[in-house]
């Protein structure tokens, strides 16, 4: 079980571009979008179960392990 997964991307547009037309393959929609992101799945109260789609918050470029320590 999971609670999210975060995915990480440089071109928001283009990115929810090809994850509607892959979540629309198993009948999943956009949930909600925001300024920088965007979320698919059962969004709930919580957000739980949730796959989000991120532009860096600390504005940097996206790239593998960004926001790690």
């Amino acid at each position: 079980m999971f609670s999210h997964i975060s995915v990480g991307t440089n071109d928001l547009d283009k990115a929810m571009a090809f994850y509607d037309a892959v979540f629309s393959e198993i009948g999943v929609s956009r949930a909600k979008q925001g300024d920088g992101w965007a979320a698919y799945g059962d969004y709930g109260e919580l957000g739980i179960g949730v796959f989000w789609l991120f532009k860096p918050f600390n504005g940097n470029p996206a790239t593998a392990g960004n926001g790690t320590n």
